[in-house]
């Protein structure tokens, strides 16, 4: 099993930075290699969505369910797609000033051998943009750099 785990500090509060994350269909405007997405099912504690990537011509769906804490945390779990396991968390805590930390954490392994060799450099590649593509879309959207 494979773990990554990226946190910053954003100027925005834990509400601003938790929509963002949790407005799943928009992925495809600013996540790299992120081609498409889509939500299978959504109420105000749950989500199930669907997240296709493609890398050098290489192409994967994988879809998870979400168990949503507004503003505080999302916690991930596979339901389908390339990885014998994957699971993960997306924490948002507030600090001075409106602005607030968010983490991603996740641990995953692929069902099959040539699938880790294959996706496993790809995937990490992409996870660790992930927190940086929200930083800059958060930027975008509500005007300040964090840099």
């Amino acid at each position: 099993m494979a773990t990554i785990q990226q946190s910053v500090i954003v100027p925005y509060d834990q509400a601003a930075m938790y929509t963002l994350v949790d407005h799943i269909l928009a992925y495809p405007e600013f996540v790299d290699w992120c081609v498409a997405s889509r939500e299978i099912e959504r109420d105000a504690k749950h989500v199930k969505g669907a997240l296709t990537f493609e890398f050098h011509g290489v192409q994967y769906e994988f879809s998870t369910y979400n168990r949503l804490k507004p503003y505080e945390q999302m916690d991930i779990d596979l339901i389908d797609g390339p990885f014998e396991y994957l699971t993960g968390h997306w924490y948002f805590k507030a600090l001075n000033n409106n602005m607030c930390e968010i983490t991603l954490h996740l641990n995953y392994a692929f069902s099959v051998i040539g699938l880790s060799l294959l996706f496993e450099p790809i995937f990490k590649r992409m996870a660790h943009h992930w927190v940086d593509a929200f930083c800059q879309r958060a930027d975008e959207i509500y005007g300040h750099d964090s840099n």
